[in-house]
Formats: C-alpha cells, sequence, structure tokens
C-alpha cells in the first residue's frame, strides 16, 4: 500500500489544503528509472505512484507507468496509462477514497443552470493533397490521422454552478456543485484519481466570480489559441461582461502571448489564477465555466474559427493582398522541429514570391492579420499553424513534418475551407513515432524538388 502523502491530513486528522510539490514528483520520477533496469519493478510502481500523489498532473510519470507496464506484459493497463488515466489495480493501491459522489445527467444538479451556445455540427474531412514519388523519395507514412472521413463537433454551452468545487491542473478537471454532485460533462482525465485527492483534502476558498476557461496543454500556443481563448470569446457572446473582480483560472499562463490575448479581451493578466502554481482544488461562490472540446481540431465547431475571425480580424483586411508566407521558427522555441535546410528552402520560395516570417516577432493580433492576408502558407508543423483559421476561404496551407503529425490543421483547414497538403520530410530510413518526444523533435530535411512539384500541384506558380 503507497502511504499517504505529508500533505494529505494536519494534527487531529483534519483534511489539509493539497499543494502540488513538482520537485518531489520528479524526485519519484528519477527514483523509478533507476530502479526499472535493476528488475525492481514493485519498487519502481511505487516510486511512480508516490509522483502522482505529489503532482496528479504529472504525464511523466504516467507515461514511466505506461512503460513500466509494457515491460510486465501488461498490456492493456500500459494502453491507459499512455492516456493519462490510472487503471482500477493501480487505483487500488492508493490510499482510500472517502469521496462518494454521484455521477448524474446534467438535468439531476439544481445547481447548474446552462446556457447553449453551438449545436452539434458535421464537416466532411477532404483527402489531403499530397504527392505520389515514385522510386527512392520517401513517401509519407499513410497515418490514421488521416483516414477520419468528417468532423462532428461537441455541443457547446456554458454553465453557471453556484457553491461548486472544483479540481483544475495541467491534465484533470473535475467539477461539483453544491449538493456534491459531478458535472459530469466538465470532467476530464483521471478522474478517479483525482476524487480520490478531493476526497483526502479540502478546497482553498475564492472569493467572488470565478471562470474556468483553462484546458490541458496550457503551456502551448497553439491550445490558448484553439482551447483557452476561444472560451473567452464564448463568454461574450453569452452576455458576460468581465470585471476586474472576476478570477480566471489557467493551469499555466507562463508567455508573454497568454498575457497578450486576456489583455486583448479587457482583462488584467493579474486576474488569471494559475492551479499549477497555486493550488488545484478550489470552491467558489460561483463558478463559470464554458464547454468547448477540440481533440486537435477533430471536434472543433466550424463557429470557432469565425468567431477567432471576429475578435482578432479588422474588418479593412477584408480585401486581402494575396500574400505568401514562408513561416519560419526561432530555434530556441523550436521544440525541435528545425528545417535542417532552411535556408536553401527560403532561396527556392523566396523565387516564388514568398515572405520568410518569423511569428514569435509580432503581437497576437499582427501574427493574425498576417494570415488573413495570404494566399498561401507553408510552414513547418507547429503552433503558428493555428493562425490559419484567420486565412480566407480558398487559401492554400502546405504542412511540413517529419516523424511526428497531427490532424488539428488539416481540420481547421476543412473548417475555413482551405486547400490543405502535407509534405512528409522525414530522412531515409527514419521510423514514423507520432506522439512520442522523439517524434515530436524530429529534424526536417526539405527536398526542393519535391515541394516545388507539390507546389505546382496546388496551383502555387
Amino acid at each position: 500500500m503507497v502511504p499517504i502523502d505529508e500533505n494529505s491530513t494536519e494534527n487531529g486528522g483534519r483534511k489539509s489544503h493539497f499543494v502540488i510539490d513538482s520537485q518531489r514528483a520528479l524526485q519519484c520520477c528519477t527514483d523509478a528509472q533507476a530502479a526499472t533496469p535493476a528488475g525492481d519493478y514493485r519498487q519502481a510502481e511505487q516510486y511512480l505512484l508516490q509522483a502522482l500523489l505529489a503532482r496528479p498532473s504529472s504525464m511523466l510519470a504516467y507515461h514511466l507507468l505506461s512503460e513500466l507496464f509494457a515491460k510486465e506484459g501488461r498490456s492493456d493497463e500500459a494502453s491507459l496509462c499512455r492516456k493519462g488515466v490510472l487503471p482500477t489495480s493501480v487505483l487500488d493501491q492508493m490510499p482510500a477514497s472517502q469521496y462518494h459522489g454521484r455521477v448524474v445527467g446534467p438535468s439531476a444538479s439544481v445547481q447548474v443552470e446552462r446556457q447553449s451556445m453551438y449545436p452539434v455540427e458535421r464537416v466532411i474531412l477532404p483527402v489531403p493533397g499530397e504527392l505520389e514519388v515514385a522510386g527512392q523519395q520517401v513517401a509519407a507514412p499513410k497515418s490514421a490521422l488521416f483516414k477520419q472521413k468528417e468532423i462532428v463537433s461537441r455541443e457547446c454551452f456554458v454553465d453557471r454552478i453556484e457553491g461548486a468545487q472544483f479540481w483544475h491542473d495541467a491534465q484533470h478537471t473535475v467539477v461539483v456543485d453544491a449538493n456534491g454532485v459531478e458535472v459530469i460533462e466538465h470532467s476530464n482525465a483521471d478522474r478517479d484519481l483525482i476524487m480520490s485527492m478531493m476526497s483526502r483534502h479540502k478546497p482553498l476558498t475564492i472569493p467572488g466570480r470565478v471562470f474556468l476557461i483553462g484546458a490541458r496543454g496550457a503551456h502551448n500556443f497553439y491550445h490558448w489559441m484553439v482551447d483557452i481563448v476561444p472560451k473567452l470569446a464564448v463568454l461574450q457572446q453569452a452576455g458576460f461582461t468581465f470585471s476586474s473582480d472576476d478570477k480566471f483560472i489557467v493551469p499555466y499562463a507562463k508567455a508573454e502571448f497568454c498575457r497578450e490575448m486576456v489583455a486583448h479581451f479587457g482583462i488584467d493578466p493579474k486576474q488569471l489564477l494559475e492551479t499549477e502554481k497555486l493550488q488545484p482544488y478550489l470552491c467558489v461562490n460561483e463558478l463559470i465555466v464554458p464547454l468547448m472540446e477540440n481533440k486537435m481540431g477533430l471536434t472543433m465547431g466550424p463557429w470557432l474559427p469565425e468567431l477567432m475571425k471576429q475578435q482578432f480580424i479588422s474588418p479593412v483586411s477584408e480585401s486581402g493582398i494575396g500574400r505568401r508566407l514562408f513561416i519560419i521558427r526561432d530555434p530556441l522555441n523550436s521544440d525541435g522541429r528545425q528545417i535542417k535546410n532552411q535556408s536553401e528552402v527560403v532561396k527556392a520560395l523566396q523565387l516564388r514570391g514568398f515572405e520568410c516570417i518569423q511569428p514569435e516577432k509580432y503581437s497576437v493580433v499582427e501574427q493574425a492579420q498576417l494570415f488573413s492576408e495570404a494566399s498561401v502558407i507553408v510552414a513547418a508543423h507547429g503552433a503558428a499553424l493555428s493562425h490559419v483559421m484567420f486565412c480566407k476561404p480558398g487559401a492554400t496551407v502546405v504542412e511540413l513534418y517529419a516523424n511526428h503529425i497531427a490532424p488539428c490543421f488539416w481540420a481547421i483547414s476543412a473548417l475555413c475551407e482551405l486547400d490543405y497538403y502535407h509534405l512528409y520530410c522525414g530522412d531515409a530510413g527514419d521510423q514514423y513515432s507520432h506522439g512520442t518526444a522523439a517524434g515530436r523533435s524530429g529534424v526536417l530535411t526539405v527536398e526542393l524538388e519535391v515541394l516545388d512539384a507539390l507546389l505546382v500541384k496546388a496551383g502555387v506558380d
């Protein structure tokens, strides 16, 4: 049995507030990695459970558990951990939970006032454009990511909950109303683990009106642009006027773009409460929480890009000037996805009238404006392509990638009626490894003749 962490109780058994201990979680993961090669799998597992008790949002702990279970032949449990969910066999080793919240339908919780905003919609996903090359050319892996036939959006609504308690960190969200009923629509990731954590701690009370706008991946520009900031636009559409007394809950708001984006809505960045720094388990008098679900674009509603255009594009830009943009990355912020022969690519594209743009040198509004004026975008897979939502219908998007790609920009292109093409730029002999750290950081090598042929196919003369 894993011992209860020292933060869970005070003298006399009274529950304490939970405090995230990232250093302890990292040390436990390090200890687990040291125990695994020696074959001490049981001890390694115990270390990793301790890591999750110290920081439930530690995806490193989940991934190490997944690798550990795979070594032991526990494939089903390994698969769950890869998704950030502990299997029942592991939960049974955690400290006993006293939480008995009820999981019910939305109408049974009288403390929830729901305002519907956007209905479920279906959008056909066209087959992405690619170049079939015979001979020695490395062909794009036939990823399952491009086999989906349509986007089915999730209904979007805004809930108002009085006397709510909720847990929100970088990976998990659980919302409970004043009657102790879980508002199941807002729960995600490892809810059983979080229920256990909530049972052994008391929430920190936050006065006033609180908006829960955070999302997983909040350290990343893409997730701010498509998962967090649109919630502010939806809230305004729902009739909410933000005041200086309101608080806005997110896991992280580290980067300058986070502050810039909320300021765009008249919110002082000091009103952002980062749960990974503060505490993830909170109690509020009035909680406002919009429901949006994008799943890398594949459940995004077509209303979202339109709403974002209304927020960030000035009407004067509607005429557009047909710019051709090649998006380059700052090596310090590229997450390893650099184009090895970038200078050669720059020269080749400049001959076709392309401008080289480094987005981080512009404000978010300026970036949106640039994309809205573009007729062609060429870029390596990365968060900067979030801005294709600002492109006008008919624009062409060419996404370059090596050993990692996600379907988000293909999906957004479909929602915005853009012509989407992709080009595999991995080296011969590379293994496609979507979702792994090594895959995400792979270097791209662009074959100029192949890129040129793809642009011709896309009608870019």
